[in-house]
C-alpha cells in the first residue's frame, strides 16, 4: 500500500512490476554477469515497523534469486544504511515469508547469488507487512503506561503510616526492655 519503486540496477527491467500485485508481471535481470546482479530501493509509503516481507517468483521459466541482503534507512537520500540482515531464499518457492522487525521508510535490497542456469533471474513481487511506525510507538507507550500503573498500584498499597507505628512500638517495646533488664541489674547491685 503506497510503495514505490526508487532505484533499480541498470540491467533490470520492470522493477516497477515489483509492487503491484499482478503475477504476470515481473522484474528481470540476466543472471550470469556479476555486473548485473539486482539492487533496488523502495519508499514505503510512511516509517513503519517492519515485523517481515514477502518476496514472490512466479515465472516458471527464469532462474530466481538465492543469496540477498536487506538495508534500511529512515530517510533518502543517504549514504548511511543500516544493514538490517542477510537472507537466502528457498529454490521452488512461489511466495517466501522472510521476518525481519525493523523501524525503516526505506528498504534496499542487494541479491548477489541465483538459482538456475537461464538467461534471465526474475522476481515478480516485494510485499513489506507491518505497522506504521505511530502505531508501534503508540503501543510500546502503552505498555509502558500499563507498567507504570502496576508499580503505581504496588506503592500505593504499600502503607508507610502503619509500618512506622509498627516499627516505633517494637522500638519503644525494645527500649522498655533494655531499660527494665538495667534498672533490675542496678537493684540487684
Amino acid at each position: 500500500q503506497g510503495a514505490d519503486v526508487l532505484e533499480i540496477s541498470k540491467a533490470a527491467k520492470g522493477g516497477g512490476s515489483l509492487i503491484v500485485k499482478d503475477k504476470d508481471k515481473y522484474c528481470n535481470v540476466p543472471c550470469p554477469s556479476t555486473d548485473a546482479n539486482l539492487r533496488l530501493v523502495i519508499q514505503l509509503s510512511e516509517e513503519i515497523t517492519m515485523v517481515k516481507f514477502v518476496l514472490a517468483s512466479y515465472e516458471k521459466y527464469s532462474s530466481t534469486m538465492k543469496d540477498f541482503q536487506v538495508w534500511g534507512s529512515a530517510k533518502y537520500p543517504t549514504d548511511k544504511w543500516e544493514h538490517l540482515s542477510n537472507f537466502t531464499a528457498q529454490e521452488y518457492g512461489k511466495e517466501q515469508e522472510f521476518e525481519l522487525r525493523a523501524a525503516v521508510r526505506y528498504l534496499k535490497f542487494k541479491f548477489y547469488t541465483h538459482y538456475g542456469d537461464e538467461h534471465l533471474c526474475t522476481l515478480s513481487q516485494i510485499r513489506v507487512h507491518g505497522m506504521p511506525h505511530v502505531v508501534q510507538a503508540k503501543d510500546d507507550l502503552v505498555g509502558v503506561l500499563e507498567d507504570s500503573s502496576e508499580t503505581i498500584k504496588l506503592i500505593q498499597s504499600f502503607d508507610a503510616k502503619n509500618m512506622l507505628a509498627e516499627i516505633e512500638a517494637d522500638t519503644k517495646s525494645i527500649l522498655d526492655e533494655i531499660e527494665n533488664e538495667v534498672h533490675d541489674e542496678t537493684a540487684a547491685a
